[in-house]
């Protein structure tokens, strides 16, 4: 699976609470080539997007000759249930995955999809950990249906996480996504997620201060929880304008690696050779490239 490539053209579509930021991949040789790109505004005081929002993006990604037919878009990080879960372990051949949706029933509403990851062990027996993402139908629904209504198919809405991962490497890291009313930490060992937490504020000014705490407290946390992320890279995607702020918050308690870089081979189109394709990107990037998998 990990083999192929991008055999059509993907489109990743980042639902940010403000814009939505859309890319779509093709393979060639050994990069990935970014053949559209364009970020429009979303109507302010609407949890999900309307159908306005969606018509706009559609008209912006036909401007450099691309149809949305069929997109990947993300879930709404403030909206999924994550919880750390002890259960028996795989070996004892025990329905892991049907207890674990046991458990997420209770703090989530409806019917739900979900994932699950196992935790690295931490010695005892007769008790494994994972970690578990959930996400409502309702939710879901409220998010592809205005997409549906203009004729485009949402063939997969995933966890912010899910995206990131494929875009930062393969390595024990910490991804920190600052956004412009919320920061979300991540932590994952190869392609495993070990942890998520979202740290939202009401006021959109200068949330990355708001969040410092939650920020230092999390890696702290983190680091003492899972021996592997002791030496991990941080990265810190999101809003470019805040890196260097974001780093500063990390290395008053902290010896770290950070970086925020995306150790992916990009190929634009001529067109957009005034984009930069930074860590704003990563999201929408990460989405798109879910073709190179489930191709």
């Amino acid at each position: 699976m990990g083999n192929n490539v991008l055999s059509r053209l993907s489109i990743g579509v980042d639902v940010g609470s403000t814009t939505l930021r859309a890319v779509a991949l093709r393979q060639s040789g050994t990069g990935v080539e970014v053949v559209a790109a364009t970020e429009t505004q979303r109507t302010p005081n609407h949890v999900c997007p309307i159908e306005r929002d969606v018509q706009r993006l559609i008209s912006a990604m036909q401007r450099q000759g691309v149809n949305m037919h069929r997109i990947a878009i993300s879930a709404s990080p403030d909206r999924l249930a994550t919880s750390i879960l002890e259960l028996p372990p795989r070996s004892s051949g025990a329905p892991v995955e049907s207890l674990a949706n046991a458990e997420m029933s209770k703090t989530i509403k409806g019917p739900f999809e979900s994932r699950l990851w196992d935790l690295p062990s931490d010695g005892r027996q007769g008790a494994s950990e994972y970690f578990s993402i959930a996400y409502s139908h309702e939710d879901a629904t409220q998010m592809i249906q205005p997409f549906e209504n203009e004729g485009v198919v949402v063939e997969a809405i995933e966890p912010e996480v899910v995206a990131l991962g494929r875009v930062t490497g393969a390595n024990s890291r910490v991804i920190i996504d600052a956004g412009r009313r919320s920061v979300r930490l991540y932590a994952l060992e190869g392609s495993n997620v070990l942890f998520a937490r979202n740290i939202a504020h009401s006021s959109g000014s200068d949330v990355i201060q708001k969040a410092s705490a939650g920020i230092g407290g999390t890696i702290d946390y983190l680091a003492s929880r899972f021996p592997s992320l002791e030496n991990a890279t941080i990265v810190v995607l999101g809003q470019p304008d805040v890196y260097d702020k974001v780093c500063e918050i990390i290395l008053q308690d902290f010896e770290a690696d950070i970086t925020n870089d995306m150790p992916i081979d990009l190929a634009p189109k001529p067109w957009l050779s005034g984009i930069n394709f930074d860590s704003k990107w990563a999201t929408a990037i990460g989405l798109a490239m879910r073709s190179k998998e489930a191709a």
